[in-house]
């Protein structure tokens, strides 16, 4: 984050030419470890539930429900919950130095769908702040809060009385797309509502909790209409014989087969034939 900050400034300086050259150029990011997707489980979501309460509770239902970065969460205001049409609209979000501005990327403003649970979660909280201040969620002074805060001291507190692994409070934006995709849910439907601009994020990030699509089979049905089957009648009436016969009955004829290629010679095709057929008939 200081090196980000440092380019900034020392773009802007040469840009107004306070500066010759840019010595960020020579400077490389630091690399640093990604961050594990490990949502939670809908049993392990509902501890979640049942151990928070009040704000921390609407908080948590939104961002599990939603799919919202913390954030976002955050800078929601009343006008952008529309109860009629259930659906929350993200045109902010919150930044630690910043304030309230605009999303990073245009994608990231977007209208997202409110299940149940978060409409009755909302309308709880439309008791306890909507008089207060023009924001959803507000700390004890009626300003936004403060995701540091809340990540450090309330959030740990509700992982330890649910009994639950210590885990980052984004992990309930990983259980969104996890629990949506687990059950059947359109992949580009679960992109629209996290805000992604293409399916890549979700492709890399939850391929594996997606469920395996149906097989339509319009390529088997045209590939045996065009390519039908030139079993033997022999071959045939052994398949619907039975399995168990079919392996030694090939192995048989085979060695029949090569029997009658030792003992006769390149001018005996028509008797090698008919003995082979002789043969086949004789074993089956």
């Amino acid at each position: 984050m200081m090196i980000a900050r440092l380019r900034t400034i020392f773009s802007i300086a040469k840009r107004r030419k306070l500066i010759a050259e840019d010595p960020m150029v020579f400077v490389k990011n630091l690399r640093e470890p990604k961050g594990e997707v490990d949502p939670f489980r809908l049993q392990e979501a509902e501890r979640l539930f049942d151990r928070a309460t009040g704000q921390d509770r609407a908080i948590i239902t939104v961002l599990i429900f939603c799919g919202l970065r913390p954030n976002e969460a955050f800078a929601l205001r009343w006008e952008d919950v529309d109860f009629d049409r259930e659906q929350l609209k993200i045109r902010r979000t919150i930044h630690r130095f910043g304030g309230i501005r605009l999303p990073k990327t245009a994608s990231s403003e977007r209208d997202v769908d409110m299940l149940d649970p978060v409409i009755v979660e909302l309308e709880e909280q439309r008791a306890r702040t909507q008089m207060r201040g023009e924001l959803v969620f507000l700390n004890d002074v009626g300003g936004p809060v403060d995701l540091t805060n809340f990540r450090d001291r309330n959030w740990k507190r509700i992982l330890i009385r649910a009994r639950l692994r210590a885990r980052t409070i984004y992990q309930c934006r990983h259980t969104f797309a996890a629990l949506q995709l687990s059950r059947g849910e359109n992949p580009q439907y679960v992109a629209h509502q996290m805000g992604h601009t293409n399916l890549e994020m979700i492709i890399r990030h939850y391929a594996r909790w997606t469920r395996r699509p149906e097989r339509v089979g319009t390529l088997s049905h045209q590939l045996s209409s065009k390519f039908p089957s030139k079993k033997p009648e022999n071959s045939l009436k052994m398949a619907a014989a039975g399995a168990p016969n079919v392996r030694g009955a090939t192995r048989r004829s085979s060695q029949v087969a090569d029997s009658i290629e030792r003992n006769c010679g390149a001018g005996d095709r028509g008797r090698t034939g008919d003995v082979q057929l002789g043969k086949l008939a004789f074993y089956h």
